[in-house]
């Protein structure tokens, strides 16, 4: 499914309902391609001056109008990302159905969902990240700041046979803006709620012109936070015995990013596209709050632990990318080399007490090289090959920390993780495109992944190995009825590898690689001279060995269950009624039913966390069954130069199951985004509120039985945050 240029953005009994639902709904929609009013529309008609304009993206690895793909993509422009203020990955997500992010505990936390699967703690991310043509190798870097962006495309579905063993539900694929032979740049300024400061700035142009290219970017960001801590105050703490001192906000953050960018055309055939970024972050982590049991719900209780979490986060990346262009094809190499350093501190009762604490190191290098070759695109037989190679290195030490007396001299550090991984991923892939016919076009991708993983932990001096290993076949057809609407269908598998718990007597030593089995049937059509665009997808996938997360007793771990359905149903719908007014909307529906589980894992000697008994017939956990969302904006122009803009956004989502055993259920979410810009060509003054009603809810929840502990707790979500940013494009 895809949009264009947009600014977008009860258990069992009903499973059989639901799932009928959205198979009705798309085969109507699909059975509307035999009526006149599709067959017949005109193949030259010409765009009005309100229509909206093409995007061409690379989500297939080559240069594609958006429309022809026969995939669920949906792909936002500058102008659409400019306007919805787009700053992190997770704004991306709030504007496309059926995908969700619980981003908390640390700034290296980003658990993506897409279409019910979702990436889980110590788990591989089940979402490739592209960025420029280089993938991420590692899900704590999805949460970065994202400025100076030429376009993002959002890939739903199985896109292994592209992207790899971690695009097992998708992938994200980012483009920046290019430098070119004219010098351009931007300074952005911002100030918001909780005393936020931050300031952007970028600038790309030629050094020789027509031949060497550069672009330099940053950011920087003080933020003193908006969520308050009952229990920690400032100075002065008291006077005249009466508590005085402001409560200590645990949300604050000073973050700084740099990022470089140099493009030598060498030839006219031979181009080489040298990036390197620098991220440091510094900020609260760690804020749950605990809750009485049985209460997922309960947004009263404030943050109330007597120590403050914190992190510390430094990444780096570099990359080369070399393309040498034929008449005939293009070859293509891609080398990236990474760094993360991670630390934070939590404490572990969440409560006004100082009886426990954790804290964590992780450290992780990675270099990456793929290398393929494209066949030209004007032509019947479209072809692509390639090879990928990964060696990932990751270090954890998590320290368990117990407060016996009040002064401090009798604390005790007990190390309970302390693992060196060293993983090892070859990967072959290749694509054909075949046009059939001038209106049906076939396409034939596979992908063979194997994974070697080996895992030494220097505490308890085991060792452990293991492959994980899986060919990705994916098929598709797409007919183009005209020119305005395409219907198309696919199937291919996913995967997602396994790995290693820490030794102890809750979780399996090894638990296993993930498989999916994923068909879909979905239409891409615009009418009225392209001011109407409506876009839909129904799909039905077969998960085996879904990976799952607990926390026990300051252990954690992953375990399987054997197979779950899930079965979904997409709508995207944009117009542009008049030159000045744009409406959008979008509506995501999933259901879902775990069909096998065989396993059973204790907290404790006879006490059961899960059975097959309180789980078979359960939904997805993690996974919103319904999610929508209306925006609308508006043009209204003042003088010949300047314009006001007005934007609204409102997004819901409902339906989630918090664990496996469906006994705690969030309520939906209702968020609503404000914005107001005076501008023109060069100068931009915005007036923005997001969460404008202050909704409250959890970024996410455990219960007291997946923690072995005496309370539920759960994580804040944003509150409401308003201020003024200030853009000049040069």
């Amino acid at each position: 499914m895809s949009i264009q240029n947009l600014t977008l953005s009860n258990r069992r009994p009903h499973f059989r309902t639901t799932l009928i639902l959205p198979l009705l709904l798309g085969s109507t929609m699909l059975g509307g391609v035999a009526t006149p009013a599709f067959a017949n529309e005109p193949a030259d008609s010409q765009p009005t001056a309100y229509s909206f304009d093409e995007i061409v993206v690379t989500s297939r690895r080559r240069e594609e109008r958006l429309q022809d793909i026969p995939d669920s993509v949906t792909a936002f422009s500058s102008a659409a990302i400019e306007a919805a203020d787009v700053r992190q990955i997770n704004d991306v997500i709030s504007m496309v159905p059926n995908i969700s992010i619980i981003e908390a505990q640390d700034p290296g936390l980003a658990l993506i969902s897409i279409r019910g699967v979702g990436q889980e703690r110590n788990g591989e991310p089940p979402v490739a990240i592209v960025i420029d043509g280089v993938q991420m190798s590692a899900a704590d870097r999805v949460n970065q700041e994202l400025y100076d962006i030429e376009r993002i495309e959002v890939l739903k579905g199985p896109q292994g046979a592209l992207y790899g063993r971690n695009a097992i539900a998708g992938a994200i694929v980012i483009e920046t803006v290019k430098p070119d032979n004219e010098l351009a740049g931007f300074i952005e300024g911002r100030y918001a709620n909780g005393k936020e400061v931050a300031a952007v700035a970028a600038l790309r142009g030629p050094i020789i012109e027509d031949k060497l290219f550069f672009s330099l970017s940053g950011n920087a960001k003080s933020f003193d936070g908006v969520i308050e801590n009952v229990t920690l105050r400032k100075p002065p703490l008291t006077t005249s015995g009466q508590t005085v001192g402001d409560p200590i906000k645990v949300d604050f953050a000073d973050e700084a990013n740099l990022r470089g960018r140099l493009i030598l055309h060498a030839t006219e055939s031979l181009t080489f596209d040298l990036r390197a970024s620098y991220s440091d972050f510094d900020g609260g982590a760690s804020y749950y709050i605990p809750l009485p049991p049985g209460e997922p719900n309960n947004t009263s209780v404030p943050v109330q632990n007597d120590e403050l979490g914190f992190a510390q986060r430094r990444l780096e990346e570099y990359s080369l990318k070399m393309d040498y262009d034929t008449d005939a094809f293009s070859v293509t190499s891609v080398t990236a080399y990474s760094i993360t350093d991670f630390e934070f501190h939590e404490d572990l009762e969440w409560q006004p007490i100082s009886l426990f604490g954790v804290d964590q190191a992780r450290y992780s290098r990675s270099w990456s090289q793929e290398l393929r070759i494209t066949s030209a695109s004007d032509q019947r037989l479209r072809w692509m090959a390639g090879v990928y190679y990964l060696d990932l290195h990751r270090t954890t030490d998590t320290m368990f920390l117990l407060n016996i007396d009040s002064d401090d001299t009798l604390d005790l550090s007990i190390p309970t993780v302390g693992t060196v991984e060293n993983n090892i991923s070859y990967a072959a892939f290749g694509q054909l495109n075949y046009d059939a016919t001038e209106k049906l076009e076939l396409t034939l991708a596979l992908r063979y992944d194997r994974d070697r993983r080996k895992q030494d932990d220097h505490i308890l001096g085991n060792q452990e190995k293991a492959t994980f290993d899986l060919l990705q076949p994916k098929f598709s057809a797409a007919y183009r009825w005209s020119d305005s609407f395409m219907t198309y269908i696919t199937a291919g598998r996913g995967f997602r590898s396994g790995g290693f718990n820490a030794p102890g007597p809750v979780f399996p030593l090894v638990f296993k690689a993930e498989k999916t089995t994923n068909f879909e049937i979905g239409l891409k059509s615009n009418f009225f001279d392209n001011r109407v665009l409506v876009n839909a997808a129904a799909f039905y996938t077969k998960y085996k060995n879904m990976q799952q997360f607990s926390l026990v007793q300051s252990l954690q771990g992953l375990f399987n269950v054997d197979n779950a359905d899930i079965l979904g149903f997409e709508l995207e719908v944009a117009a542009k009624p008049t030159q000045n007014l744009q409406i959008d909307a979008s509506l995501g529906l999933l259901d879902s039913e775990i069909k096998n589980f065989t396993s059973t894992l204790e907290t404790a000697p006879g006490v059961v966390l899960v059975a097959p008994g309180n789980v078979i017939g359960n939904q997805v956990p993690r996974m919103y069954g319904w999610s929508t969302r209306l925006g609308a904006q508006y043009v209204l122009p003042v003088t010949a130069e300047w314009e006001l803009v007005g934007r609204a956004d409102f997004t819901a989502q409902g339906n989630n199951y918090w664990h496996v055993d469906n006994l705690d259920k969030e309520k939906d979410r209702h968020i609503l985004d404000l914005s107001l810009t005076f501008q023109n060509d060069s100068l931009s003054v915005t007036a923005y509120a997001n969460n404008v009603t202050n909704h409250k809810y959890s970024a996410e929840f455990f219960a007291q039985e997946w923690l072995a502990l005496l309370t539920d707790i759960r994580y804040p979500g944003v509150p409401r945050r308003y201020g003024v940013r200030v853009k000049y494009n040069f």
